[in-house]
């Protein structure tokens, strides 16, 4: 694990199906929901007194539980990571719910995000220069002009800047929303 060795940014992390040669939005959501777990373990164990808990244990002693404890009740909403994708309800829920699959509950995500994504604001000589620096990129790309399936057109000001790593929904709309509006160019593989 590249985290582990201590790396701090980690290309291609999100998406990446076949070497790269195609890209699902649903996996791009499925991997970065797996990498918030990876933010969990980039803090390291908690070594305060809050975080080993010494009070709970004098609190409970042997033979007791933990759940009734104060420091349960303060801490167990916050003390474990929680996918924001996954479905944690019961077997039978989830069946008369229509036994939707992770890869189900990633397509309901990917257009719920992108139904609520607001550009931001962009100068409009940026816009046009972006537009122009990508037409003339293109042209000179032999695959660039191919028109494949789940394509959209440019729209510069995705390009303005983004955040690569996410660190909130908000900031992951954007960049899911970016490699969505971005033109792909074809590679022989099938669709986005």
């Amino acid at each position: 694990m590249g985290l582990l060795s201590g790396v701090n940014f980690m290309l291609h992390s999100c998406g990446w199906l076949e070497g790269g040669l195609v890209s699902s939005f649903e996996k791009y959501v499925m991997d970065a929901d797996q990498l918030g777990v990876l933010h969990g373990l980039a803090k390291g164990i908690d070594m305060s007194e809050n975080g080993q808990a010494m009070d709970a244990l004098r609190e409970v002693g042997p033979g007791g539980h933990f759940l009734g404890c104060e420091h349960t009740q303060a801490n167990y909403q916050t003390a474990f990571w929680r996918t924001q994708l996954f479905d944690y309800k019961p077997f039978e829920t989830w069946d008369e719910e229509g036994a939707r699959d992770t890869v189900a509950l990633a397509k309901a995500r990917v257009e719920k995000m992108l139904s609520e994504y607001q550009a931001p604001p962009i100068d409009p000589a940026i816009a046009e220069a972006l537009s122009e620096y990508v037409a003339k990129k293109k042209a000179a790309e032999p695959d660039a002009s191919c028109n494949p399936p789940n394509t959209f057109p440019l729209k510069p000001a995705f390009l303005a800047g983004f955040l690569l790593f996410p660190q909130s929904d908000a900031s992951f709309s954007g960049h899911l929303a970016l490699c969505v509006e971005k033109a792909v160019p074809c590679h022989g593989g099938g669709p986005l």
